[in-house]
């Protein structure tokens, strides 16, 4: 009996098992657990994640968007934190504007375009999740996800 064949052809699936599983066409987005800079000049003030019970029970947000005050002679700096591959990415705020009820910004940094669009909540509304929409592209992939934003959160 030759068993070398055998071995041959297992060796192979693992080795194309494993180069499929590390190739993605998608963006996967993790939990933001860390933002690089002191909260002191930070402050955030939309949080999205994927449901809300992961949001308040385990406080578990994927994109961050908020400002960083640097100076008392400039604007704050709006930008927003994704993490990818457990890396805290941090994007800048390239555009906004309202449309249909809704804000759209767009954010880029380190070859990621991030693009958000949540509801403009009417006046009196106190809900605290509403259902938002977020593309993240990268080079050539392109994810989209229905997230939840949670306001208010200060």
């Amino acid at each position: 009996m030759n068993r070398r064949p055998s071995f041959l052809h297992s060796l192979l699936s693992i080795i194309l098992f494993l180069i499929s599983s590390c190739s993605s066409n998608e963006i996967v987005l993790d939990k933001v657990s860390y933002i690089p800079y002191d909260y002191e000049y930070f402050h955030s003030n939309l949080h999205f994640g994927k449901d809300p019970k992961s949001m308040e029970l385990k406080n578990e947000f994927i994109l961050i968007l908020g400002s960083i005050d640097t100076t008392s002679e400039t604007p704050p700096i709006k930008m927003a934190f994704i993490s990818i591959n457990n890396k805290t990415i941090q994007l800048n705020l390239i555009k906004e504007n309202i449309q249909n009820k809704q804000i759209i910004k767009e954010y880029t940094g380190n070859g990621y375009e991030l693009l958000i669009r949540y509801p403009i909540k009417p006046e009196g509304d106190h809900t605290k999740f509403s259902e938002s929409h977020l593309t993240i592209k990268h080079e050539k992939l392109k994810s989209e996800y229905e997230v939840i934003c949670e306001s208010g959160y200060h």
